[in-house]
């Protein structure tokens, strides 16, 4: 349920003073009482006389699935193989064999490329996901991952921003200048490429599923399978408005409600000067920063990431059912 943290080493006199409601000590000993509350939270779930807490999770579910919505078999033998996939692609980004114990850096950012990656992200979201996570590169390492590419990658970056003054305004926003984290900028981009070159099948099924959205919206009541997905795409008539339905290899549908093609705009420009339009589904849902109903536009990434995150929960909800039909566990939250 991803609970905080916490940065409480001592979490038995933590507790004490919790349970005590002794303020003026919690202040004394450790600052915000919000911050000691919200790292005491783990804490709190404790169990009952004469049973035992167990957590259990999924290991690397999302890049799992994605893989394998993709037919990605090279990715996925990794999994087979026992291997951390996490180290796979941190070996694909520096150019030697990264492992779990001797390379904790080199992992780590092998595993953002992978947890974010998927998803069609790019170079700029990717560095600003980095930053979350305090995750950062001087020069002279960026210069030895990236090699005789630098100039060339950087050129890329550079004219990316200056197709559009909206991507200047994010890193802005960031409070990162584009001058001073030029080198990250173009580890990022180094690194986008990496991934979409090691693993062409999850690229190969972000446009698969643009082209299948899209044409089952432009063609109402057709079924479109997705072979790369695994998933189908149709428009279907509910409530006497219509939806875009996504069946999951599960079976269970994804909606999108009252759905249509509009012609969005690109940074691109076409040789008269004009910008490069590009098919995009737009539907009704609940925005996710306001929660108020609204014209929604989406995305291939994210298409995919709700394909992907729904069928990790069709995973993860058919162990939970079948760890209470043992009768052995009782399944809590």
């Amino acid at each position: 349920h991803n609970f905080p943290r916490g940065s409480i080493k001592n979490m038995e006199m933590a507790c004490s003073l919790i349970v005590t409601g002794d303020a003026p000590a919690m202040r004394a000993l450790y600052g915000e009482i919000m911050e000691l509350l919200s790292s005491a939270l783990r804490g709190a779930m404790t169990a009952s006389e004469g049973r035992d807490l167990m957590v259990a999770d999924y290991a690397a579910i999302e890049a799992r699935v994605v893989f394998w919505l993709a037919r990605d078999n090279t990715a996925l033998d990794v999994f087979r193989r026992g291997e951390d996939i996490y180290c796979d692609m941190a070996t694909g980004i520096y150019g030697y064999d990264v492992k779990k114990k001797t390379h904790p850096d080199e992992r780590q950012f092998g595993e953002q490329a992978i947890l974010g990656l998927g998803f069609e992200m790019g170079f700029v979201t990717f560095l600003l996901t980095c930053k979350k996570y305090d995750i950062s590169f001087t020069k002279e390492q960026v210069m030895r991952i990236v090699g005789g590419r630098y100039a060339e990658i950087e050129e890329q970056v550079e004219k990316y921003f200056l197709t559009d003054r909206k991507r200047i305004a994010r890193m802005k926003e960031a409070e990162l200048s584009i001058r001073e984290h030029m080198h990250e900028l173009v580890l990022m981009q180094y690194t986008v490429q990496k991934y979409r070159n090691r693993y062409p099948e999850v690229k190969q099924m972000w446009r698969d599923q643009e082209d299948a959205a899209i044409q089952a919206v432009r063609n109402p009541g057709s079924r479109v399978d997705c072979e790369r997905g695994r998933n189908t795409w149709v428009v279907e008539t509910i409530g006497g408005q219509e939806v875009l339905v996504t069946y999951l290899p599960s079976g269970k549908p994804l909606f999108y409600w009252n759905p249509r093609v509009v012609l969005k705009k690109t940074p691109f420009k076409n040789p008269d000067g004009s910008h490069v339009l590009k098919p995009c589904i737009v539907f009704w849902g609940v925005d996710p920063y306001t929660k108020k109903w609204s014209l929604q536009d989406t995305y291939v990434g994210k298409l995919v990431e709700n394909i992907t995150q729904a069928t990790a929960r069709d995973l993860m909800a058919l162990a939970m059912v079948r760890a209470d039909d043992s009768g052995v566990y009782d399944v809590l939250l």
